[in-house]
């Protein structure tokens, strides 16, 4: 199994962010949209009150653009030469203010527990 890792970010307040992310299932597998039945991205300030919640639909009509089948290497990804398969665009209204935040992403797989990708990191104002 994956180690639990918090991934931190920098964003703008009142500006959104890009979440990209080389997602694996709890067995060291990369996840694709077969393998996740849902997705929860929650957002929270420092005193854990939700700014932003969004259920994202993993369908046909939006789910390359938010979770690849394969990994992608484009212009936003400077990680590694690997790529990575989750993409989303976290609103500007989830970061209302400059300070602490939280963005939690909650992946349902279609057999098995649900895991999370977390990050934490400041909204600069």
């Amino acid at each position: 199994m994956p180690k639990a890792r918090i991934f931190p970010f920098l964003a703008m307040k009142d500006c959104g962010w890009t979440a990209l992310a080389r997602v694996q299932n709890p067995d060291g597998a990369n996840i694709t949209q077969a393998t996740v039945a849902s997705i929860a991205c929650r957002v929270t300030g420092a005193d854990g009150t939700a700014t932003h919640t969004a259920d994202l639909t993993v369908s046909a009509a939006v789910s390359d653009a938010l979770l690849g089948n394969s990994l992608n290497l484009d212009a936003r990804w400077t990680e590694d030469d690997i790529g990575f398969n989750f993409a989303w665009e976290t609103p500007a209204a989830a970061f209302p203010a400059a300070g602490y935040y939280r963005v939690e992403f909650t992946f349902v797989p279609t057999t098995g527990e649900p895991y999370k990708l977390v990050y934490e990191g400041a909204a600069l104002g």
